[in-house]
């Protein structure tokens, strides 16, 4: 057998194998980074840390979140905040958890499904109680 004609082939191999390799993994980073995955985790996160923020805030508060939010359907209960669009499945939807001391409560759904989708979302703190709801006016 050539060891040179063998050489030259498996270094053209390993190259291809490489330059498939490099395609494939940025093929994956593009589309993860234009699905709306990572805003689903963004808003999730950030929907989070504004109720464990708002719970050190005296009195009541009402806050208006920055961003649209048209395109995602979002549920907050007592144990966190889940985010997804409407009709996908349970493995793609975005859950951060939050802890609220003894007293406090939280509730609050945005149904995108329905008529005008909602894009300006307002997270208000009225006693003890968390409430999740469209922006009526301006904050």
């Amino acid at each position: 057998m050539n060891k040179k004609g063998y050489n030259l082939i498996m270094v053209m191999f390993e190259i291809l194998v490489v330059i498939s390799v490099i395609f494939l993994t940025f093929q994956v980073a593009k589309s993860y980074a234009s699905s709306d995955s990572v805003d689903k985790e963004n808003l999730a996160w950030d929907l989070s840390m504004m109720v464990n923020a708002m719970v050190g805030v005296p009195g009541d508060a009402e806050v208006e979140f920055p961003n649209n939010v048209s395109r995602f359907s979002i549920v907050m209960h007592d144990r966190g905040v889940k985010v997804f669009v409407k009709g996908e499945s349970e493995v793609k939807q975005s859950f951060k958890r939050f802890y609220l001391p003894e007293k406090y409560s939280a509730e609050g759904t945005i149904d995108q499904g329905a008529n005008e989708p909602i894009s300006k979302i307002c997270l208000k703190k009225s006693g003890y109680v968390f409430e999740l709801k469209e922006c009526v006016g301006n904050v």
